[in-house]
């Protein structure tokens, strides 16, 4: 009888002890990652006065990546919390009939992808009457210009293989977020969501990192390349502005962005800093991305 009432017990507490243990997460060869945190593209600036092309990254071998950019290089996107519920909501129905699938064709993987972009670009048009631009300064107002002067370059896609090169992205989030703003989401081939800021994604030392985060496209490949992930598709709805302490004027903007195109988010090539006339917007720098209205701009609710 003793032994039976320690054998129950002994059954509740393994029971307990499961309900409270998280369920192990699991990656499929195929992952999407939906990004909503603060984006910023370093640009490298020489000492001999030239502005060097973007901070690259290397392609794990073996790991394909497509991305699809909300915004074109050097532009500010605009999103909140509802926007981006909205677009991981669509997400989830593209993807769904791929769900349990084992492996993903290239040619499957590149429809879906061009599916995921022309739908969330759709959107992306649509949700534009939203932003709100009550009491904006001049210099808001101009990113918000240079948005929609570019909106022909919203959601982008582009491929990369294995050891090819591409522009690496700095990522920033203040702190962990309840919401779908402000995060780093991973979705797998089940459709199951995990968010990579709030677990043990990423390590120092074998210790979580905590907020405020710091991290760039380079460490979430590495990261997924080690979980055995082979297809990437990345959804940036990050802004893509260029780090202020490049100082480019505007001429020098559009050569690194049409230099970013013609490339495929790839190549790299010295660009002259000339002495600008002092106009507001051919000196004007991004504000600090450590504040968070500067560098995106919040839809009104």
């Amino acid at each position: 009888m003793i032994l039976y009432i320690i054998y129950f017990i002994h059954n509740l507490y393994i029971i307990s002890m499961a309900a409270k243990t998280p369920k192990k997460y699991m990656y499929s060869e195929t992952m999407i990652v939906v990004i909503t945190a603060h984006g910023e593209i370093n640009i490298q600036a020489n000492a001999d006065g030239t502005i060097q092309g973007p901070e690259l990254l290397t392609i794990p071998a073996e790991m394909n990546l497509t991305r699809i950019n909300a915004v074109a290089p050097g532009i500010c996107n605009y999103s909140d919390a509802k926007f981006a519920a909205k677009v991981i909501a669509k997400i989830k129905e593209i993807y769904t009939p791929f769900f349990k699938r084992a492996l993903l064709s290239e040619i499957e993987i590149q429809d879906l992808s061009e599916t995921l972009a022309e739908k969330i670009k759709e959107i992306t048009v649509a949700d534009l009457d939203r932003v709100f631009v009550k009491g904006w300064n001049e210099d808001e107002l101009i990113d918000l210009e240079s948005f929609k002067h570019h909106i022909d370059k919203i959601c982008t896609k582009t491929v990369h293989r294995g050891c090819s090169q591409a522009v690496n992205k700095m990522y920033f989030v203040p702190d962990e977020s309840k919401t779908y703003d402000d995060n780093i989401l991973l979705l797998n081939q089940s459709g199951e969501e995990y968010n990579i800021l709030s677990q043990n994604f990423f390590m120092k030392n074998n210790i979580p990192i905590n907020p405020p985060y710091m991290i760039d496209l380079h460490n979430v490949l590495k990261q997924l390349k080690k979980k055995g992930v082979k297809n990437v598709i990345v959804i940036d709805l990050s802004c893509s502005v260029f780090n202020e302490n490049a100082a480019m004027t505007s001429r020098q903007e559009r050569s690194v962005r049409r230099d970013i195109y013609q490339n495929s988010f790839g190549g790299k090539r010295s660009i002259k800093r000339k002495r600008s006339i002092k106009r507001k917007r051919s000196i004007k720098r991004k504000r600090s991305i450590k504040r968070k209205q500067s560098i995106k701009r919040k839809r009104n609710n």
